[in-house]
């Protein structure tokens, strides 16, 4: 909102000299600033809710022009700005009178976001868990219907739980095309190694896609999709204390060129560190098997036994 109006239809009181053109921008800065704040409180409420279409629009209600970086650096500039005042108590109580009142009531409506939030997960979670029980009771219809309302509701596992459901025809008939598409959107929600890196939604899509590929004979590709769970949880050439220069420079070129990263796994650093993830550790588990046989149909027998007691180590540490 933009006061400088204010000057031409609001008279001076008497005794009071009216406000500069310098002091009407600034203060404009401010509600500019004000704004800034209360959508972006109202835009991590409805992130929590999982409301992407909210969120999407109030963000771009105030920041259709600018990008996120460029919003954040006009912000500080003006911020710098501002303690520059000679005035800073002033500017302080004309914020405050400016702020109190709206800022309380956009907080309150972003922490209902937020509890609504907080309570759709819990029933998404419950959802996930009433849907597991039902595939240990052999109740597959059950459990399919829990996986997709989870999965309506914006839950990750639910959805690949849904794809599993599609690729083993438990619940609903078996369909290929809607398992990759399941799968796929699952993958391309994840960036950057460390929102990949032991997780399990993203484990489960990419087993799924491998299995796929499996089914279709081509083991080329089924294999690569193994290695990248591998690569994912652990079982990367380089331990997470061997980033050394010599590392960067390896990984730089690695990244820049189309040799897969995949060929740089090393199963000895694949730790048995998931007792707090004992689903993870079943798919990285049926990984190792599934990559071992391949090897082994290709009379790899030395990858292949590499693979095999790898898994066979985990299972036992389990029981």
């Amino acid at each position: 909102m933009d006061f400088r109006f204010l000057a031409f239809i609001t008279p001076p009181p008497p005794g009071l000299q009216p406000l500069s053109a310098s002091k009407l921008d600034f203060y404009s800065k401010i509600s500019r600033i004000h704004s800034r704040i209360l959508s972006l409180s109202l835009a991590i409420g409805y992130s929590v809710r999982k409301d992407q279409s909210h969120t999407f629009a109030t963000t771009k209600k105030y920041h259709s022009v600018h990008s996120k970086i460029q919003i954040f650096q006009t912000t500080i500039k003006e911020l710098k700005c501002f303690l520059r005042m000679r005035n800073g108590i002033s500017v302080l109580l004309v914020f405050l009178l400016m702020s109190l009142v709206p800022l309380e009531a956009y907080n309150q409506d972003a922490l209902m976001l937020v509890r609504e939030g907080l309570k759709a997960k819990q029933e998404r979670e419950k959802a996930i868990k009433e849907g597991d029980k039902a595939v240990a009771q052999v109740q597959f219809k059950n459990a399919f219907e829990k996986f997709k309302s989870a999965y309506q509701d914006g839950e990750e596992l639910g959805e690949v739980y849904l794809g599993l459901a599609y690729l083993n025809g438990e619940g609903v008939s078996k369909s290929t095309r809607r398992v990759e598409e399941l799968f796929k959107h699952v993958t391309r929600k994840y960036f950057g190694f460390s929102a990949k890196s032991k997780s399990l939604a993203y484990t489960i899509a990419l087993f799924g896609l491998a299995q796929v590929n499996k089914e279709a004979h081509d083991m080329n590709k089924a294999l690569k999709y193994y290695k990248r769970i591998i690569y994912y949880n652990g079982g990367r050439w380089l331990s997470d204390g061997q980033l050394t220069l010599l590392a960067l420079i390896t990984m730089t070129l690695i990244f820049y060129t189309p040799i897969p990263y995949i060929k740089m796994i090393k199963l000895k650093n694949l730790k048995d560190d998931f007792p707090n993830a004992p689903k993870l550790r079943k798919y990285i588990g049926k990984t190792l098997y599934e990559a071992g046989m391949i090897y082994k149909n290709r009379n790899d027998m030395g990858k292949a036994r590499e693979f095999l007691i790898r898994e066979w180590s985990l299972v036992t540490i389990r029981l």
